[in-house]
């Protein structure tokens, strides 16, 4: 510390830079959801940022090279899950 011109004193070191914040990007399981985002990734890693990536396990080399670190979820677009639902009435008919 050094007392500068109004006696108060000041620090002789520069404030340390404060860290980027983590950023997580979670998507859904389909690939039109998680290819938008992989750009995005790639950009943020090469810019110094700390990227963790929630996706599908069938897109964790397409996520890893983007430098983001891979989290697995649940595949949520199953045959049973995309079954359609015969409870639901047809739509409209053209």
């Amino acid at each position: 510390m050094v007392a500068n011109s109004t006696g108060l004193e000041a620090a002789t070191q520069p404030a340390p830079q404060a860290s980027k914040p983590l950023i997580v990007i979670a998507c859904s399981t389909a690939y039109g959801h998680t290819s938008p985002l992989l750009p995005h990734a790639t950009n943020l890693t090469k810019n110094g940022f700390d990227v963790s990536f929630i996706g599908g396990p069938e897109f964790e080399g397409m996520i890893r090279k983007t430098g983001a670190t891979f989290y697995a979820t649940e595949n949520t677009y199953t045959p049973e899950n995309l079954r359609i639902d015969p409870s639901i009435p047809e739509g409209p008919r053209a």
